[in-house]
């Protein structure tokens, strides 16, 4: 098992979710999906304000079977794919690690 997690663009997100969604795609086991919308933020720096624009992004975190993984990663590439760099990012990672991370946070509260 895999976990994967991809960030991408809010307008891309439906598109996304809906081709993990289609019937041929399998081996997904757990789909979240999360959508920060974040404004202006404004810092103060030497005395003087900074004006910082943050970018609107979704997530998506999937469990996936080691079998399916290529095809979700394909997937989630064509679909979030809007031809601009950094558009997009995909991070995976062993479900064994996730696991081992929780446990841990339990054990530490």
């Amino acid at each position: 098992m895999q976990h994967i997690k991809a960030m991408i663009q809010p307008e891309r997100l439906e598109e996304v979710k809906g081709a993990l969604e289609m019937p041929g795609l399998e081996g997904i086991e757990k789909l979240a999906l999360n959508q920060q919308d974040v404004r202006d933020v404004n810092i103060k720096y030497h005395g003087g304000n900074i004006e910082v624009n943050l970018i609107p992004i979704s997530e998506i975190e999937l469990i996936v079977n080691d079998k399916a993984v290529d095809t979700v990663i394909e997937t989630i590439h064509n679909k979030a794919q809007d031809g601009k760099i950094g558009g997009f990012h995909v991070y995976m990672w062993s479900d064994t690690v996730s696991n081992s991370l929780m446990l841990n946070e339990e054990i530490m509260e």
